[in-house]
């Protein structure tokens, strides 16, 4: 997905919500670590969970999200909502 998709599908959302990820049954947080070549790479290494207003603020639109997971690279093709958590996968 890249972020202008994924700016369009969440337009009117609550840029408080957090950013997370989902491995098995255990949700984790998601810190955006910056621009990589073409993708916009986001991490579960977390201190301050990043929300989605930090995420929709990123100017370069062309962008695939990726999240990296012990050291595991995962492409996102969407998202879902969890506990008020905006879950990507």
């Amino acid at each position: 997905m890249n972020l202008i998709d994924f700016k369009q599908a969440t337009t009117g959302m609550d840029l408080n919500q957090m950013l997370g990820f989902q491995i098995s049954e255990q949700l984790i947080p998601l810190r955006i670590v910056g621009k990589d070549d073409t993708l916009l790479l986001l991490d579960t290494n977390v201190d301050v969970p990043a929300t989605l207003g930090e995420l929709v603020a990123w100017p370069t639109d062309a962008l695939a999200l990726c999240v990296r997971h012990h050291q595991k690279l995962y492409t996102v093709y969407g998202y879902r909502i969890v506990d008020a958590v905006i879950v990507l996968g």
